[in-house]
């Protein structure tokens, strides 16, 4: 059960990171979205190790890819439009 969910997580991470580097390319402050990229990767590490810091440590993994799907959405969402919308401001596009 736990393979299966370590390989949609893993598929899940590829596609974040291909949407991720597609939006380095276009935003005006690539900088800064890395750095929410990194802070958001250490949220969600640090909040699925909190769930289930008693339990089966493989139990993280599917935390880990519930949060990734999400983030999924919002890259994709951030996409749209002329600019894309954080959750309080707009990042400019290139």
């Amino acid at each position: 059960m736990y393979l299966c969910f370590g390989n949609q997580l893993a598929a899940a991470e590829t596609e974040m990171n291909r949407l991720h580097a597609s939006l380095l390319t276009i935003v005006t402050v690539p900088d800064l979205l890395q750095k929410s990229q990194d802070a958001w990767l250490r949220h969600r590490d640090a909040e699925c190790a909190l769930q289930f810091s008693d339990d089966d440590p493989r139990r993280e993994t599917p935390c880990r890819l519930q949060f990734t799907q999400k983030r999924i959405e919002q890259l994709r969402e951030i996409t749209n439009g002329d600019c894309m919308y954080s959750l309080y401001a707009c990042i400019p596009k290139k």
